[in-house]
C-alpha cells in the first residue's frame, strides 16, 4: 500500500524526536543577520560593477535566479529543514575569512564573495526536495558576476577582444573590404575607427552566455562532466557570435546601414545574444545525443555489460530520481543527523562575527557618501595638499614641463584621491611625473601598473648616495626602480618612492609579493583607522614613468634616475612649506 513518506531531511528518529526538531528560525536567523550587515558593501559592489564593469551587469538577474532556483526545490513542508553538513561549515568560514578580508582590505568584491558563500552555506543545509541532494548548487549563478581577483577578469576581456578582432580581420579579408588593424582597433579607408571595446563594448556577451549556461545546468541538473563542456562551449560561441556581430558593423556601414550606433547597434547586440543562447542549447543537446545515459532495461549485457552500463550512467546522466530510488535513499542513505546545540553555537558566533564586520564596512560606506562622496575612507581627516604647477621647476636641466593637469578621483577611495602630473620633455622620450596622495603607509606602484596591463620585468629597491648620505647624518630613503613591458613591445621605467605627513622617507620592501600585499593591507587598515591618533600613516607618493620602445640603456636609466631624484627632493620641500605654513 502507498503512504506518503515525507522527504529524508524531515526525520531521523534517534535525532529530532529525541532532542526535538531545530527550529528553523535559529539557524536562518542568524544567517539573515550577517548578510543584511553586509548589504550597504553589496550595493557598493554592484553600483561600482555598473559604472566601471559593463559585463557584469546582469549581476541583480543573478541573484534573482538563485532565489527562485532555491525557492522552487526548497523543502517546504520539511519538519527539519536544516542539517549538519561539514560543506557548510566550510563555507561559513570562507564567508568568514572574505569578510574580514573586506573590513581589512576595503573589498567590495570580498563582502560580494562573503555574501554568496553565506547563501551557499545556507543552502547546504538543506536539501532538494526532489533529488534530496544538497541545494547548494543553487547557488552557482551568483558566482559568475563575482568579479576575479588581480584584475584577472579585465585580462580575461581584454584577450578576448584581441582574438575577436583578429578573427574579424580574417573575415573582413574574406570579404574582400580593405582595412587594418590597430591593436583592438579596425581601420577602413574612408570611414570611421570601429574599436572593439566602444562598438561592442569587448565581449560582453561572454558573461552573459556564462551565466546562462550555469543557469541551464543547475535547472536541468547537467552532470558535471557535460557541465564543464557546455562551459567551455559558452566562450566559443561568446567569440563566435562577437567576431559575426564585429564583422557586421563596417559591413554594413558600405552600403550605409549604421549598425555601431544607437538603436541598430542594441538590436544587433540583442539579436547576437539570443542567437548565441540558442547555439547554447544546441550543444547541450549534441552533448546528450553523444554522452546520453544508456537504457538498462534493452539487451542482454551480462554482469559486466551491467557493470559498465551503471558505471556509464553514474558520470553522464542527471541527478533526477525515480519515486523508488528517492524511497532507497530515504530507507539507507538520507537519514541526515539534526544540528547540535554545538553546531548552532557555532552558526550564530560566525554570523556574529561577520555582521560585526559588516556593519564597520558599511559605517564606511555611509560615512564616504555623506563626506565628498567617497566610496571608502581611510583618513579621519583631509591630508591633501594642494600643488600648483609652479611647485615644479619649469625645467631642470635637459627636461621642459610642456603639460600640467589634475586628477581628483571622485568616485574611488581616497588611495591616491588627488594625482598632480607634469609632463616633461626630454632628449629623446618623455617622462610623466606625479606626485599622488594619500595613502596609508606603503603603497605598492607596481601592482597599479600591472592591473592597467603592463608585466613587471624587475623590481629593485635602491639607496641614492648612501655613502654621502652616511657621512651628512641624514636619514637615506631608499626608492623602488622597476622595469615593465606590454606584448605589444612597449617598454617602461619607473621610480618612485614616498614620504609621510611630517616628511620623512618611508622605506619600501625589499621585494614584493602576495604574502606582503597580504600583511601590508592588514597593516595600513588598522593604522589608518585604529593607530591613525598615535602615528603618522598618511604617505604621498613621486613617481616618473617613461614609456617608449625598446630596450632603455644604462645611460638612459641613470639619467631619468638623477633627474628623478632631484624633482623628489623639490617636491618634499614643497610639501613641507605647505603643511606647516599657518
Amino acid at each position: 500500500m502507498a503512504t506518503t513518506t515525507p522527504d529524508a531531511s524531515t526525520s531521523n528518529p534517534s535525532s529530532s524526536s529525541a532532542n526535538g526538531s531545530v527550529d528553523w528560525k535559529s539557524i536562518a536567523i542568524p544567517y539573515a543577520i550577517a548578510i543584511v550587515a553586509q548589504l550597504p558593501m553589496l550595493l557598493l559592489y554592484g553600483r561600482n560593477l555598473h559604472l566601471d564593469k559593463p559585463h557584469y551587469q546582469t549581476f541583480p538577474i543573478a541573484i534573482l535566479a538563485t532565489l527562485l532556483i532555491a525557492w522552487s526545490r526548497w523543502p517546504k513542508e520539511a519538519k527539519m529543514p536544516f542539517h549538519r553538513s561539514v560543506a557548510s561549515d566550510v563555507l561559513l568560514v570562507l564567508g568568514l575569512m572574505f569578510g574580514i578580508a573586506c573590513v581589512l582590505f576595503k573589498f567590495p568584491s570580498a563582502a560580494a564573495a562573503s555574501v554568496m558563500l553565506l547563501i551557499a552555506s545556507l543552502l547546504a543545509r538543506t536539501v532538494d526536495k526532489e533529488t534530496l541532494k544538497s541545494l547548494w548548487p543553487a547557488s552557482l549563478p551568483m558566482f559568475v558576476f563575482l568579479s576575479l581577483p588581480g584584475g584577472y577578469d579585465v585580462k580575461l576581456i581584454t584577450t578576448l577582444q584581441r582574438v575577436s578582432a583578429v578573427c574579424t580581420s580574417r573575415l573582413l579579408d574574406l570579404a574582400g573590404l580593405g582595412h587594418h588593424m590597430d591593436g583592438t582597433v579596425i581601420q577602413v579607408p574612408g570611414r570611421e575607427g570601429y574599436g572593439i571595446e566602444q562598438a561592442c563594448s569587448g565581449v560582453q556577451s561572454f558573461f552573459t552566455l556564462l551565466f546562462i549556461a550555469v543557469v541551464f545546468i543547475v535547472v536541468f541538473r547537467r552532470p558535471f562532466f557535460r557541465s564543464v563542456i557546455l562551459i567551455a562551449s559558452a566562450v566559443f560561441w561568446a567569440l563566435f557570435m562577437n567576431t559575426v556581430r564585429i564583422f557586421l558593423i563596417p559591413l554594413g556601414d558600405q552600403v550605409d546601414l549604421d549598425l555601431a550606433h544607437g538603436f541598430p547597434h542594441a538590436m544587433l547586440g540583442w539579436s547576437t545574444l539570443i542567437v548565441g543562447a540558442l547555439l547554447l542549447l544546441s550543444t547541450d543537446q549534441f552533448l546528450l545525443f553523444l554522452f546520453g545515459p544508456v537504457d538498462t532495461e534493452i539487451g542482454r549485457s551480462g554482469p559486466f555489460g551491467r557493470f559498465i552500463t551503471k558505471v556509464w550512467n553514474s558520470l553522464v546522466a542527471g541527478s533526477t530520481l525515480s519515486t523508488d530510488e528517492k524511497d532507497g535513499r530515504r530507507r539507507k542513505k538520507r537519514r541526515r543527523k539534526t544540528i547540535t546545540q554545538a553546531g548552532r553555537t557555532m552558526i550564530w558566533g560566525v554570523c556574529g562575527l561577520m555582521a560585526l564586520a559588516g556593519l564597520w564596512s558599511s559605517w564606511d560606506v555611509f560615512y564616504a557618501f555623506v563626506n565628498e562622496r567617497q566610496s571608502v575612507r581611510f583618513f579621519d581627516s583631509d591630508v591633501t595638499q594642494p600643488f600648483e604647477e609652479t611647485d615644479l621647476p619649469a625645467k631642470l636641466d635637459d627636461w621642459s614641463v610642456v603639460n600640467y593637469k589634475i586628477d581628483n578621483r571622485e568616485r574611488g577611495s581616497d588611495l591616491g584621491k588627488r594625482s598632480d602630473g607634469w609632463t616633461y620633455r626630454a632628449p629623446g622620450y618623455m617622462a610623466q611625473v606625479s606626485l599622488d596622495q594619500t595613502f596609508p603607509g606603503w603603497h605598492e606602484l607596481t601592482t597599479c601598473y600591472r592591473n592597467s596591463g603592463w608585466e613587471l620585468v624587475s623590481r629593485q629597491r635602491k639607496i641614492a648616495n648612501l655613502e654621502a648620505q652616511d657621512e651628512s647624518g641624514s636619514v637615506p630613503w631608499p626608492y623602488v626602480v622597476a622595469e615593465l613591458k606590454k606584448p605589444t613591445g612597449e617598454r617602461g621605467f619607473l621610480v618612485f618612492s614616498l614620504f609621510n605627513t611630517d616628511g620623512a622617507p618611508v622605506d619600501p620592501p625589499a621585494s614584493w609579493n602576495r604574502a606582503m600585499y597580504f600583511i601590508s593591507g592588514i597593516k595600513n587598515r588598522l593604522s589608518g583607522r585604529i593607530r591613525t591618533q598615535f602615528f603618522n600613516t598618511a604617505t604621498y607618493q613621486i613617481q616618473t614613468f617613461v614609456a617608449g620602445y625598446g630596450q632603455f640603456d644604462a645611460d638612459t636609466q641613470g639619467e631619468i634616475e638623477d633627474r628623478y631624484l632631484k624633482i623628489r627632493e623639490i617636491t618634499r620641500q614643497r610639501y613641507v612649506e605647505k603643511s606647516t605654513a599657518p
